[in-house]
């Protein structure tokens, strides 16, 4: 069943978002309860209608009440598919109104058709069930004007004219009409003490739906100020090591923490300190090696031993150079030594 209304609601209302304020629930409420009641009316009066329109050779305004009806109902659907909910409620009430005053209308009072009045309650109920509580009130009188002017201008049979010959104005005019405003007045009261329930809860669910997003709020607040806190901290300690000259140290905070994204140009600019750091530590051992090597060159240029030269590594770029220089000063003493063999005498 929940899911044929499902289905049925999804037809005859328009797509909306989800309800999230009173005002919109009791919009939604309003349209559901209005798609319903025209369901339940399609559902008996439409099999019926055939025979009303097609089946009614007796009854020359049976066809016409048939064709208007139908045509309410129609209408009653668009507008609810619209989202008009008040104007869909309004043919439904208005359904019942032309089915019960048209039936009076073309056909003579006659005692045997009284009864007919008290239908005319179910316009009022609707009213008041589908639209602003004081509809009910004005649908009331609405029906009571109906019955007065049906009483005055539709002709009547013989037993409906002795009845008021008779005097008995009680039953054809009082009852029907003081029936209606009863109804009206006990419907407008009833649904107006409902509507109020409904909002006054509606206001607590709705106090307490703040309550919980105050809650998680300050939840959220508190998180926040415990992740700034231990993010300062972090940071805090990792500037105190830097400037006691430990550039290996990095701002460790994990993705997502609101002080990720200072962490991480932190982090940056370590990186590029320390590598402009091993740069110039590299210079300096350069130049410091550079040094040494022209030292030792410039010793043994004076000495006139450059064969003996074995210049160490250094652990610098320097390095390719000083084997260079090593390796042309092997190239120098083999070529300086005589060849084996060799018998020839120095000579003077």
């Amino acid at each position: 069943m929940k899911r044929f209304m499902a289905w049925w609601y999804a037809l005859s209302l328009p797509k909306r978002g989800p309800d999230k304020t009173p005002g919109e629930r009791e919009r939604t409420r309003y349209a559901q309860l209005t798609s319903s009641f025209l369901l339940l009316i399609s559902v008996i009066f439409v099999p019926l209608s055939p025979i009303m329109i097609f089946f009614s050779p007796k009854s020359p305004s049976s066809p016409p009440i048939g064709i208007a009806v139908l045509i309410m109902l129609s209408c009653s659907f668009i507008f609810g598919k619209m989202g008009w909910n008040y104007v869909s409620a309004a043919f439904l009430v208005g359904y019942n109104l032309v089915c019960i005053g048209a039936v009076l209308a073309t056909n003579p009072l006659d005692p045997s058709l009284l009864p007919l009045y008290s239908v005319f309650t179910i316009a009022i109920i609707l009213a008041g069930a589908l639209m602003p509580p004081i509809s009910s009130l004005i649908v009331g009188v609405l029906c009571c004007i109906i019955i007065a002017l049906l009483s005055m201008f539709v002709p009547h049979t013989a037993a409906y004219q002795q009845m008021l010959d008779d005097g008995l104005f009680t039953v054809t005019l009082i009852v029907p009409i003081t029936l209606q405003l009863i109804v009206g007045a006990m419907t407008f009261a009833i649904m107006r003490n409902m509507i109020n329930t409904i909002r006054r809860a509606d206001r607590a669910e709705e106090i307490v739906s703040l309550q919980q997003e105050l809650a998680q709020h300050v939840r959220t607040q508190m998180q926040q100020k415990q992740q700034l806190e231990e993010g300062f901290q972090k940071i805090a300690e990792t500037h105190a090591r830097i400037s006691n000259g430990d550039l290996t140290v990095r701002v460790n905070l994990s993705e997502g923490h609101m002080l990720w994204h200072v962490a991480g140009s932190l982090n940056n600019l370590l990186n590029r300190m320390q590598r402009m750091k091993s740069d110039s530590d590299m210079l300096v051992a350069t130049r410091q090696a550079a040094y040494q090597v022209s030292n030792v060159l410039h010793q043994a240029v004076s000495m006139g031993r450059l064969s003996d030269v074995r210049l160490p590594t250094t652990g610098t770029p320097l390095d390719s150079v000083i084997i260079e220089l090593n390796n042309a000063a092997r190239n120098a003493v083999t070529h300086s030594l005589p060849r084996y063999g060799s018998t020839s005498e120095p000579q003077y």
